[in-house]
């Protein structure tokens, strides 16, 4: 399994527009990716710009698959080509131990 995690800060004025996409964007990936196994969207309480993306993969296949979809083409071209990002930072982890013991 692999983790992808990411941390994005959104410009003031498109915090709702992107809260709404993501949400979608999450969704779709769990019902179209078979490899995508969980995807938590989380927005900090003390900085409602900042979003926090947490996705497990199966494999790294399914990462890859993930990467090549329409629905991530579409995101990304929402979210660079309208300016919504401030910062981003993505990074794709190796799960160590789980708190749920699995």
């Amino acid at each position: 399994m692999l983790t992808n995690v990411a941390i994005y800060r959104i410009k003031p004025e498109f915090v709702d527009e992107f809260k709404k996409r993501m949400l979608k964007h999450a969704e779709t990936c769990m019902r179209e990716e078979e490899g995508c196994l969980r995807f938590d969207v989380n927005q900090s309480k003390s900085d409602p710009t900042v979003f926090l993306m947490y996705e497990h993969f199966r494999d790294q296949a399914a990462v890859d698959a993930h990467g090549k979809t329409a629905h991530i083409a579409d995101f990304v071209k929402r979210r660079d080509g309208e300016g919504w990002l401030a910062e981003r930072t993505v990074y794709l982890m190796e799960p160590l131990f789980h708190g749920d013991g699995k």
